[in-house]
């Protein structure tokens, strides 16, 4: 389940709610998110809570070496333009970057108090990427949709 207000990268379209996600590629490029979150909005993001941004591989990254990823607290909507702090960060080798992989990194569960108005999400390519698209969201869950168990087992 995915709530679009949480959304800040990609975007959801057409009658079947389908998600595409947000291309990042360039030479040493910082791209900002898609979207961005307004804290004093109507809503509860899980403020006090852990909270983390899910970031969901949709085209495998190709070219360079890595990709840093930040959640960010911006002054303005056009979270780019304004006065930016980092929120945590994650550089992933552009080799971990395939199609279906999920990566999770933690935010400060007091975002309310450090300064900004507005969430969103910094790119940074490292190298030449010359392909690359994700989904970023806020949530408060962590899930791993690679995790297996056997069959054949009882409980007793």
């Amino acid at each position: 389940m995915q709530d679009a207000k949480l959304l800040l990268s990609g975007a959801i379209s057409g009658v079947n709610n389908a998600i595409t996600g947000q291309t990042v590629t360039g030479t040493g490029a910082t791209v900002y998110s898609t979207y961005s979150i307004d804290k004093l909005a109507a809503q509860d993001i899980g403020e006090g809570n852990p909270l983390y941004l899910k970031l969901a591989v949709q085209t495998a990254a190709s070219g360079g070496t890595s990709l840093q990823v930040e959640p960010i607290d911006s002054t303005v909507a056009d979270v780019g333009a304004g006065t930016v702090t980092s929120l945590g960060s994650l550089t992933i080798p552009v080799a971990s970057l395939v199609a279906g992989a999920v990566f999770y990194i933690p935010i400060d569960p007091a975002i309310g108090s450090i300064g900004g108005r507005y969430l969103g999400v910094r790119y940074t390519t490292v190298g030449a990427v010359a392909a690359g698209a994700y989904i970023a969201e806020i949530t408060n869950q962590i899930s791993d949709p690679t995790k297996f168990y056997p069959s054949g087992f009882s409980v007793k």
